[in-house]
C-alpha cells in the first residue's frame, strides 16, 4: 500500500555544521518514535540525511556528512530496539535544501536529517 505523500509524517532533527553525531535534543525528539516503531513492527521510517552546499566545500568529497548523520540516526533507532527491517536510510548531500538563501540561519536549516514515517 502507498501512503500518500501528504499522510506520511516527517521529524527533522537539526545538526551543527559538519556535526554526525545526534544530539540531546535530537535524541529527544526521535524518542517517540522510537517507542512507535517498537509497538508496531509493521510500522517503517525512511532516514533521510541532508547537508548544506558549505560542508559539502569543507569535506571535499572525503566525507559524505549526509549520509554519517542518517546513519547516527539510525544507529539510535537500532539502539532503542528498533528493528533493521523497520528502517532505511539514506544521505543526498546538499541536493534538496529546506531552503535556497544563504544566510547563516538559512544553512543551518539545511543540516538535517528528515525521518519520515511510513
Amino acid at each position: 500500500m502507498v501512503i500518500p505523500e501528504e499522510k506520511k509524517e516527517t521529524i527533522t532533527v537539526s545538526f551543527s555544521i559538519m556535526q554526525t553525531s545526534l544530539n540531546s535534543a535530537g535524541a529527544k525528539a526521535l524518542i517517540e518514535i522510537a517507542k512507535k516503531l517498537k509497538t508496531d513492527p509493521k510500522q517503517k521510517v525512511e532516514i533521510i540525511g541532508h547537508s548544506d552546499d558549505q560542508e559539502e566545500q569543507l569535506a571535499k568529497g572525503e566525507k559524505d556528512i549526509s549520509s554519517m548523520r542518517a546513519k547516527s540516526v539510525y544507529s539510535y533507532f537500532l539502539s532503542k530496539g528498533v528493528k533493521k527491517e523497520q528502517l532505511s536510510r539514506k544521505g543526498v548531500k546538499a541536493e534538496s535544501p529546506a531552503t535556497t538563501e544563504k544566510t547563516k540561519e538559512a544553512k543551518a536549516l539545511n543540516r538535517r536529517v528528515e525521518v519520515v514515517i511510513q
